[in-house]
């Protein structure tokens, strides 16, 4: 019997999901309204049986993308439900950046899209799920749904082309973290919780934007002078700091090049996220870290600087793998291309012993055609005497 569990705004888990998803959205301005946990042992025993051994992932789906008979109230209830050679023989499911419907084909709008389409233009509802990637073997969306997967394989890895939207962020420079798979097996997919959540892409781009200088008003501002509290131009950090030599000691750092923010603390809304416990997948700031109060026990929390939490040694492995397989596919050509020389070798050659074959046959044939044809000729000779 599956269960729905509304979570309490100040809970590690609420906390857990308003990053997660801010992190997926790459939005801090968005905003968890309200958040239930699933839970249906039933679909847990089959996913946990099916997924044991493989890679799984989080992974957010907009329930007004769901397949065709897989409602939200369905999925909540009883889980997805994919038929192989129909409408709908899998899912589309996305790892990283969180994929939002923007408007709903005619004629394809499910209930929860309809339930969308009534509630204001910025607040929307996502499922978080857990999923079985496995091992993916690359394929287009019309193959995934119609090829049966290779020995070996989990799921499909559907690539993107390079100027997808899925693929752009908020800024150009940095591309977004978006990898897309498809799944024909309900077995490896489990919705975990469901929010509702406030998300004004155009308030994120314009709190993103440069500000303008705080002393002209006019021009955008190049760097930050923590001791005066300003934004400034150059022209006006120019001439505000050669006053005396003071206020030329005063720090400035160049817009964009400051150290990272990450927001501020949910149990202590003044102070800043500078630290993640890695117990409770919380952001935290200095206070809580100090006392050790985010999660309701006193020691055996460990934590780390939030811009840390990337290890370099993973990070080296990933980079040597990455290396590894690259050599290999250097490797893989160099024998494809001396395979290809061979066959084109061997190709040469027996053209070349064919049509050696084919001229001593044609010499043969062409020697009796001579003597028939002398006979011939012989006995015309006769007859003409």
């Amino acid at each position: 019997m599956s269960e729905k569990t509304q979570l309490a705004s100040n809970s590690p888990q609420f906390a857990y999901l308003e990053y997660f998803l801010q992190l997926s959205l790459r939005a801090s301005s968005a905003r968890i309204l309200s958040a239930h946990a699933l839970s249906n042992p039933h679909l847990t025993v089959q996913f946990e049986k099916r997924c044991a051994d493989i890679l799984t992932l989080d992974a957010w789906i907009d329930p007004a993308l769901l397949p065709p008979a897989n409602a939200e109230d369905e999925v909540v209830r009883r889980g997805f439900v994919f038929a192989p050679q129909s409408a709908a023989p899998g899912i589309r499911v996305g790892i990283g950046s969180l994929k939002v419907s923007h408007t709903l084909s005619k004629g394809s709008a499910t209930d929860a899209g309809k339930q969308q389409q009534q509630q204001p233009p910025n607040v929307r509802r996502a499922i978080l799920c857990k999923v079985g990637i496995g091992r993916a073997y690359i394929n287009n969306l019309e193959g995934a749904g119609r090829d049966a997967l290779p020995d070996g394989y989990d799921s499909w890895y559907l690539p993107l082309d390079g100027d997808s939207l899925l693929r752009q962020s908020l800024d150009p420079d940095e591309p977004a973290y978006y990898h897309e798979y498809f799944l024909t097996s309900p077995t490896q997919i489990l919705p975990l919780y469901i929010v509702t959540y406030e998300y004004d892409p155009s308030l994120e781009r314009k709190l993103r934007e440069k500000p303008h200088c705080d002393n002209c008003e006019t021009h955008l501002a190049d760097v930050y002078c923590a001791a005066d509290a300003a934004n400034l131009c150059k022209s006006c950090d120019t001439q505000l700091h050669s006053a005396n030599k003071v206020v030329q000691r005063h720090v400035r750092t160049p817009i964009g090049k400051g150290a990272d923010v990450f927001g501020h603390c949910r149990l202590h809304p003044d102070k800043l996220v500078e630290f993640f416990c890695s117990q409770c997948h919380v952001p935290v700031c200095v206070y809580a870290q100090a006392r050790q109060c985010h999660g309701g026990v006193s020691d055996g929390h460990g934590r780390g600087r939030l811009t840390d939490t990337l290890l370099g040694a993973r990070k080296a492995a990933i980079a040597s793998q990455l290396n590894q397989l690259a050599a290999r596919a250097k490797l893989l050509d160099k024998h494809a291309a001396q395979i290809q020389a061979a066959i084109d070798d061997m190709y040469k050659k027996a053209c070349a012993d064919l049509a050696a074959i084919t001229l001593a046959k044609q010499n043969v044939l062409a020697s009796d055609e001579c003597e028939l044809q002398r006979q011939k000729d012989e006995i015309e000779r006769l007859e003409n005497f």
